[in-house]
């Protein structure tokens, strides 16, 4: 069996501000799934504290955020050919920017490069669509809850990037 991973999103951040969003990430090898729900309420304060910038730049870092908080929660990550990402946020070369300095960021620059991320062919269907529905629709726990604590890191690790792209002034 191929050692092969895949990230999905249900909800994408900015398809609704008013509903939850579940980011997974499923082992193909194994079939284990780490997945992370973040509630409407935490992504409006999120919006809300960050109305300078643009919201494509919020949504990017918040859903890179998301991933890696996925995949920090775990204590091993096995060997993989690549990890199949839904292109849940466009275009895919921006977010695999954003994935890229949030694990720089953190110091888990060794973990971003051992995931090998490629966007999923559009021929292909996402192995974890049907898992990360289920556990939006309430059909089982996500392993983590983003709450307060997530909320502060985030807005702290957001603000500390050194290029903003502030709403142009018109």
């Amino acid at each position: 069996m191929t050692k092969n991973a895949w990230v999905d999103t249900a909800n994408q951040i900015d398809n609704s501000w008013y509903r939850k969003t579940v980011v997974a990430i499923l082992f193909e090898e194994n079939k284990k799934i780490v997945s992370i729900l973040i509630e409407n309420k935490y992504k409006l304060k999120i919006r809300d504290k960050l109305t300078n910038f643009k919201e494509s730049v919020v949504v990017g870092y918040l859903q890179s955020y998301l991933v890696f908080l996925c995949c920090v929660s775990l204590t091993y990550i096995p060997k993989l050919e690549c990890t199949f990402i839904c292109p849940d946020f466009q275009p895919f070369r921006v977010y695999h920017t954003y994935l890229g300095k949030c694990f720089n960021y953190h110091g888990k620059k060794d973990l971003f490069s051992k995931l090998r991320i490629k966007i999923k062919p559009k021929e292909i269907k996402s192995k974890a669509h049907r898992k990360v529905n289920n556990l939006y629709q309430g059909k089982g726990n996500p392993t983590l809850i983003f709450k307060e604590k997530e909320q502060k890191d985030f807005l702290k690790y957001f603000n500390k990037q050194s290029i903003k792209k502030l709403k142009s002034k018109e």
